[in-house]
């Protein structure tokens, strides 16, 4: 589920370009959106997997992210129905803003998520869950760095991508493949 998530939060931000969810009342703003909550889902979900890390700081971990993303999704949300009467007006800069907001969210949450496989990976006991831990890890960090790389850090930064997000598309389907790989093993 959590990748089918990343696979449909690509396919937007791939399609966010000329056609797709643009053409349709409201795409960008549904977009940004499934990016900004891509980010707790991805902590929670590497917080319970494979197996509980951290429990005492689970909690306010995954209540700080939900908070984080609450207030951009109003955000995006309020400034999505402020009436923009001029060329580029003060709403649609701070969409510009939301937007990166959302994109330097969005890669602190991969971080986080990151670190903990890695702090699963180093210290658990279990060899199988080292393995599981091992292989999700690689399907991640490989699945999410032509995209990191080629459309979120150059967007964040220089408001450019470099390529369409559909290259970057095609690595993001080892994430999906990684957990159904380790669960069906």
């Amino acid at each position: 589920l959590l990748g089918l998530g990343f696979l449909l939060a690509g396919m937007l931000a791939s399609a966010g370009q000329v056609v797709g969810w643009n053409s349709l009342w409201g795409g960008n703003t549904l977009g940004l959106i499934l990016r900004v909550w891509i980010g707790p889902v991805y902590v929670a979900a590497h917080l319970t997997f494979p197996k509980n890390s951290l429990p005492k700081y689970r909690k306010s971990i995954t209540n700080v992210f939900g908070l984080i993303s609450s207030v951009l999704t109003i955000l995006v949300l309020v400034s999505a129905w402020m009436p923009s009467p001029g060329v580029l007006t003060v709403s649609d800069s701070i969409v510009v803003d939301l937007r990166r907001a959302a994109q330097i969210f969005f890669i602190i949450s991969f971080l986080v998520g990151i670190t903990l496989l890695v702090y699963n990976r180093i210290y658990s006991k279990d060899a199988e869950v080292r393995r599981q831990t091992n292989v999700v890890l690689w399907g991640n960090v490989l699945g999410f760095i032509p995209y990191l790389v080629f459309v979120v850090l150059p967007y964040t930064f220089f408001s450019v991508q470099y390529t369409g997000g559909l290259i970057s598309l095609v690595f993001l389907i080892l994430v999906p493949l990684s957990y159904i790989y380790v669960i069906y093993q």
